[in-house]
């Protein structure tokens, strides 16, 4: 009998040290504040981790999609809002087809943003993004809404896939180092 007992001790240390550290999500007021009057998430916003993101009103309510670029990656961003909370998922590419040794250089994660307006016309978002796919918190992320500019991510998007194409066009035209380390600002 004390062997057994010893056994499934012994099983349960082993597979509590072997599973992954849990998830970090953000711990927001419950329930979220309202949205400050005549304000709303959609937009042209720039920042420190995504440079510029086109944020638009997703098909079901509430729901808000992306699409961001800051000269060396381009991704997406994907969640939904409540009030002045945003929980979202992104992804990251990177635009040179050299980076990651072949283009694959590939990243995605989890984040949330707290919509404040800024008292003075402006609004800011703060928040956070995960270093792992699973965490939400981790590095910080701060960007401003831009007043006069609509969000277009059809335009946009297209703007940054003929930004990629160009960029394929000078790099197999010119010898560049085949694996160059993947640029990528929020990694450590």
């Amino acid at each position: 009998m004390r062997l057994v007992d010893l056994a499934a001790t012994a099983a349960f240390v082993f597979a509590a040290a072997c599973s992954a550290p849990p998830s970090k999500l953000a711990s927001l007021a419950t329930p979220p504040s309202a949205m400050p009057s005549g304000e709303s998430w959609p937009g042209v916003y720039h920042g420190n981790l995504f440079g510029e993101l086109h944020l638009e009103a997703g098909a079901q309510p509430g729901s808000l999609v992306g699409v961001w670029a800051d000269g060396t990656e381009w991704g997406e961003i994907a969640g939904t809002s409540v009030g002045i909370e945003f929980h979202f998922t992104w992804t990251s590419s990177s635009i040179s087809s050299r980076s990651g040794c072949g283009g694959e250089g590939r990243s995605s994660g989890k984040g949330y943003a707290l919509y404040a307006s800024t008292g003075h016309g402006g609004t800011d978002l703060n928040g956070e993004i995960g270093e792992r796919d699973k965490d939400e918190v981790g590095l910080k992320w701060t960007a401003t809404k831009q007043a006069v500019l609509p969000a277009d991510i059809a335009t946009f998007r297209n703007s940054v896939r003929a930004s990629i194409d160009r960029r394929a066009e000078y790099e197999s035209a010119h010898v560049l180092p085949r694996c160059s380390p993947r640029h990528t600002p929020w990694r450590k």
